[in-house]
């Protein structure tokens, strides 16, 4: 199992740990639901540093991810945050991940912890061709984010030049004589900023975070990946290996408009276009229960009233939020019409209706 650069620190705070992609990795401090509402009232700090960073450099760097992700790489300018999915041959999504722009001949890619080797070997496998440099870096890199409405109050005390980024933009900051390549991105629902940095100054980057959260007036709370999981469900976000998988396309999980129509190729563009075309079989809907009962998980069945299997769950849990069980899963074409339905879990069943999503929208 391995560990993060922060794990004494987390094993310190009290923090309880679980597996997570071959980490052992904090789930909760003290209480999920009080880290939940530090997120949305005040700020969270969270550590992320188990997914992975592998830059991809070189004169092709932008032409090669053209050719390998969905989004558009080339055109945004220099310091751009940007979600893409990487496509498998059957137009299955290998991985989701942000691109950040660092130049015209630099970009890092952070990916999912799950998929670290699955996303290296598809990159070297594809790169032949292409002049570019690839790297894995990820044994060497730490990320922590920090989210939530006093997020950049916080940021602007470590840095003054991280409050001047704007959403969905990267730049390089300088601190204790080694660069962090700080982003405002996120996946609470929050305002936040996820800084990446070489391990060595992960725990004092932390720390300094840490002494300044409880000083800006508000809740404050370093967080694991249990109050993470329920901050991304509220705001509709998906999880690989539940709404995004390999055999899960990127029109499926409706994530469309992370798909450049106009570049003349991508891998597996022609499949994403008939599929596109043909039309959808099956696709994600939001669901919130009509009232307390129980939590739908991943694999729970939806069915109709007329107790008809209409789909299946991918994520579910209790929204702090909202004061009620949500979830998230696939419902199949013959039942888009339909706004009435159980969710059953092993026997125990919620009525809930659909919503649009997200959940929670600040």
């Amino acid at each position: 199992m391995k560990h993060t650069a922060l794990y004494e620190i987390h094993r310190a705070l009290g923090a309880k740990f679980a597996p997570f992609a071959g980490f052992e990795m904090p789930i909760v401090y003290k209480s999920i639901l009080d880290e939940h509402r530090a997120v949305r009232a005040g700020a969270g700090i969270f550590d992320v540093s188990h997914m992975g960073q592998i830059f991809v450099a070189g004169p092709d760097s932008c032409k090669f991810l053209d050719y390998l992700l969905t989004n558009d790489i080339s055109a945004p300018p220099i310091g751009s945050a940007i979600y893409a999915h990487m496509p498998n041959d059957r137009g299955g999504v290998i991985d989701d991940l942000i691109v950040y722009k660092l130049s015209e001949r630099n970009n890092l890619l952070v990916v999912n912890a799950s998929r670290i080797d699955a996303d290296w070997e598809w990159i070297k496998k594809h790169a032949e061709g292409f002049t570019v440099e690839i790297s894995d870096e990820s044994p060497h890199y730490g990320i922590v984010a920090i989210q939530g409405p006093l997020a950049l109050k916080i940021s602007a005390q470590l840095h003054p030049k991280i409050s001047e980024i704007q959403k969905m933009k990267v730049s390089v900051i300088p601190w204790k004589s080694h660069d962090i390549i700080a982003a405002r991105t996120g996946y609470t629902g929050e305002d936040g900023f996820e800084l990446i940095a070489e391990n060595e100054i992960i725990a004092p980057l932390w720390q300094e975070i840490a002494r300044l959260g409880p000083t800006c007036a508000g809740a404050f709370s370093p967080c694991g990946l249990g109050a993470r999981d329920t901050l991304r469900l509220e705001a509709g976000f998906p999880l690989w290996g539940h709404e995004l998988s390999e055999d899960i396309t990127s029109l499926e999980s409706g994530y469309s408009w992370v798909i450049n129509w106009n570049k003349p190729s991508f891998k597996s563009k022609n499949i994403l276009e008939r599929q596109k075309q043909a039309g959808l079989s099956r696709k994600i809907f939001g669901f919130a229960g009509a009232s307390a009962g129980p939590v739908p998980r991943q694999g729970s069945l939806i069915l109709t009233k007329s107790a008809q299997k209409a789909g299946i769950i991918t994520s579910g849990s209790f929204s702090p939020t909202l004061g009620k069980p949500i979830a998230m899963g696939f419902v199949d074409k013959a039942y888009w019409n339909e706004t009435n339905f159980i969710l059953d879990t092993g026997g125990r069943q919620l009525q809930a209706q659909t919503v649009k999503l997200p959940f929670y929208n600040k």
